[in-house]
Formats: C-alpha cells, sequence, structure tokens
C-alpha cells in the first residue's frame, strides 16, 4: 500500500475523513453502534499503519499529553472492573467500548499531529465540517426538515414540523454543543487571512450565523457558553490600551444599572426560586431545572450507596429505573459530564477527570505564554475559549461519553498541546511532513 499510495498520500486521506466522520456521526448510520464500530476500526487500521510504516516506532509525548492518555487507560481499566458490582454486564461492556473510542482518537490525534503543519490542516477539515453543519442548520430553521435520526423528524412538511435545528445528531443538545465547541477553532484559524473590512464581515458572519443557529436550539447551557466566548474573544481581541476602559465602562454599568437589575428579580421572587432549588418537586413535571436537579440528587444517592466506587460503566439508566427516584420523569440519563463520571466511575475517576481538565487549561495557559508564531498563538487563544466551555457544555447532552464529537475536539487540543510541548519531535514519524 505505501508503494501504490506513498505514506503521505494514505495519511492525508485517511486521517481527515477519521476526523470528519467521528464529528459527522449520525450521518454514517442508522444506528449509533455501526457508527462507533467504525470508528474504532479506521483508528485502529491507521494506528497500524502507523506502526509498520515507520520502524522502529518512538511516540514522543509531553506531560498533559502523557497524563491524559494514561487516564484513559486508568478510565478503561476501571470501567470493565466495575461488571464486578454492576447491575448490567452489557452495558459495562457497552460504555467500555465507547472509552475504548474516546481513548483511541486521543491516541491517534497524538500520534498523527505531530507538527504545526498538521494541526492546521487538521483544522482545515474541522472548519470544512462545521461551515456544512452550520448550513444544514439554517436549512432546518427555513423549511423544517430534518436528517431521519432526528428527534424532530417527522417525514412531512405540514403544520407539525419542527423548525429547531437538530443537524445530523438526535437532538438540539448534540448540536448545540457540537456548534459551539467548535466555534473558536473555525473563528480564530480562518482558512487565510483577509484584509481589512472583508476579514471583519467573514468573522461577523460566522458569529452572527453561528449564533443564531446556536440560540434557536434552545439549549441554555451553550447559551451561556456562547456568552463566554463573546467575553473571552473581546478581551482578547480589543487593544491592550483599551481593556481598562473597557473594564471601567462596565464597572460603571453595573453600579448604575446593578440596583434596578437586583430590585427587578427580588419582585420577580428570585430568593423564593433560588430558596427552592434543592427541592425538585416545586417545579413541573416537564420542567427541565427539575429534571436536572433530581437527576443530581439521584446521582449523589447513587454514589453513597456504592461507597463512592460508582454504580459501574452506563449502569446509571438501569439503577435510575429501578430505585426510587426524587423525581418522577421518563429522563435516566445524567444531563451532565461530570455527574455521569461520578456517579458511574466513582470518586477517584470523577478526581481524574477534574485534574485532566486542569492540566489541559494549565498547558493552554503555558502555551499562551511563550512566544510563537501569530498562527499557532491564534489556535491556542481557540482551545483557550474552548476549554472554558467545555466545563460549561459539558452538562448540555443527555450523555456525552458516548458523543464522540466531544472526544474529538478534546484529542485535538490534546494533540496541540503535544506540538507545542515538543516543537521539534526528534523520534517523530511523521517529522517534516504536513
Amino acid at each position: 500500500m505505501r508503494k501504490l499510495f506513498g505514506e503521505r498520500a494514505i495519511l492525508e486521506l485517511l486521517w481527515p475523513l477519521t476526523v470528519a466522520s467521528l464529528i459527522y456521526g449520525g450521518w454514517l448510520g442508522s444506528g449509533p453502534y455501526i457508527v462507533y464500530r467504525a470508528c474504532i476500526l479506521v483508528a485502529l487500521f491507521l494506528i497500524a499503519l502507523q506502526l509498520c510504516l515507520h520502524k522502529p516506532f518512538r511516540l514522543q509525548v509531553s506531560a498533559p499529553a502523557r497524563y491524559a492518555l494514561t487516564f484513559f487507560g486508568l478510565w478503561l481499566v476501571y470501567a470493565v472492573a466495575s461488571a464486578i458490582w454492576a447491575l448490567s454486564a452489557k452495558d459495562v461492556a457497552r460504555h467500555s467500548a465507547f472509552i475504548a473510542t474516546n481513548g483511541t482518537i486521543a491516541l491517534l490525534a497524538v500520534m498523527v499531529i505531530t507538527t504545526k503543519e498538521r494541526t492546521y490542516a487538521t483544522i482545515s477539515v474541522v472548519r470544512l465540517v462545521y461551515w456544512t453543519l452550520l448550513a444544514f442548520g439554517l436549512f432546518e430553521i427555513a423549511t423544517g426538515l430534518h436528517s431521519p435520526g432526528s428527534a424532530e423528524y417527522t417525514g412531512v412538511l405540514d403544520n407539525t414540523a419542527s423548525y429547531v435545528p437538530t443537524g445530523p445528531y438526535t437532538n438540539r443538545n448534540d448540536f448545540s454543543t457540537v456548534l459551539t465547541l467548535f466555534l473558536p477553532i473555525v473563528l480564530y484559524v480562518p482558512a487565510r487571512v483577509l484584509p481589512g473590512w472583508k476579514g471583519f464581515l467573514r468573522d461577523f458572519l460566522l458569529i452572527l450565523f453561528g449564533a443564531f443557529v446556536i440560540l434557536r436550539t434552545g439549549s441554555r447551557a451553550n447559551g451561556l457558553c456562547l456568552l463566554v466566548f463573546v467575553a473571552v474573544f473581546l478581551w482578547q481581541e480589543i487593544p491592550r490600551r483599551f481593556k481598562y476602559w473597557v473594564l471601567s465602562l462596565g464597572a460603571l454599568a453595573l453600579v448604575v444599572a446593578g440596583p434596578k437589575v437586583i430590585g427587578h428579580l427580588l419582585a420577580q421572587g428570585a430568593l423564593e426560586r433560588l430558596a427552592a432549588m434543592g427541592n425538585p418537586g416545586t417545579y413541573s413535571e416537564g420542567s427541565s431545572m427539575g429534571i436536572r436537579i433530581a437527576l443530581l440528587q439521584n446521582g449523589l444517592r447513587m454514589l453513597s450507596n456504592t461507597y463512592f466506587f460508582g454504580v459501574g460503566a452506563g449502569n446509571i439508566e438501569q439503577n435510575m429505573r429501578i430505585y426510587n427516584r426524587v423525581f418522577q420523569s421518563h429522563h435516566v440519563n445524567m444531563h451532565s459530564l461530570w455527574m455521569e463520571v461520578l456517579a458511574s466511575y466513582g470518586i477517584l475517576t470523577f478526581i481524574g477527570l477534574v485534574a485532566l481538565y486542569a492540566s489541559l487549561l494549565k498547558g493552554i495557559l503555558g502555551a499562551l505564554r511563550d512566544r510563537m508564531d501569530p498562527l499557532a498563538r491564534r489556535v491556542s487563544k481557540a482551545f483557550f475559549a474552548g476549554v472554558l466551555m467545555f466545563a460549561i457544555n459539558a452538562n448540555a447532552s443527555s450523555s456525552v461519553i458516548d458523543f464522540t464529537p466531544v472526544w474529538v475536539y478534546l484529542a485535538l487540543m490534546i494533540a496541540w498541546l503535544n506540538v507545542a510541548n515538543l516543537p521539534d519531535p526528534v523520534g517523530s514519524p511523521t517529522r517534516g511532513t504536513a
């Protein structure tokens, strides 16, 4: 195969195909298992290809990438071991496959993305995927037509049609999570730099259409992420000499408008609602807030019942159906990555995930302080905004562990930190290739 196509041709064909297929996800098959199985096979094939093309093979990783890969390995071991006390061994096997897939994606990204040029090439693929997703979201809003895998799909266009965009995914929250998480990369690292008003117009249209589709999904977590991104973007792009003026004007606005806003909230019973947050029964049956609070309380109850070891990989749904729940609802997924890891895999895995997040944040801040070329600095700025948003939009989807676009994003971040900390990986198998 190497003689027929050449090493660069193979990598440049299969790696973009892998990245695009993992992000598109729902457009590849009728069921999620087909997609995940295909992703695992493609990932393993690419790793085997790297090993065969370069002998001896030596993988150089920096501290953030080494910790991330170690965490995925230990997480998988713990997930498999949880079959000892879990209610459903089948669900343990299913979620162990998801964790193996996510770890494989991270390992693959570190192996393939060994230079800045490869990072930029991968971001080009992400940019193309993002624009197609955004265009399809606008199409859904305009026509009410959805992909067959969407929860909003009806098969007909009549007065029952939903104009809420879901993209190629099952629900609106998943679609909104992808658009929000990848927006900084697409905005900060354009295909080419346009001078003057042309570049401003392109960035303005991207933010306008992206924010429009994200807000139309109705996802409050991703709406908050959008505000965080706008704040980070303005702070990073405003010249240093103007930042203190902006802060002064913001403080003045808070002093002037703050008392009126607080008075309005008090008049609307804000304190009473805040005090009632611990009781999901005060919310209506269909209340999103009530459901999430009930899921949180049930997750903590499961954790304490298992002596902080967790109920086992993928066993939250089983336990949620069996145990007496605080608030009756048909929702059995945790709707939060943090709580899903805590309730399923226990306190130790949760601490490991938090430590992984902290190491990524620390690594990005370190990359921002380093002197590097302007384009590389913009990549670091994009990932800085993304790592801040990840803490919030990890609470948007019903289950993040089996949602591969999020793990593709984390894998790209891990690979970029590896490149930033190892600018000249002498032992890299793909050194010098783009």
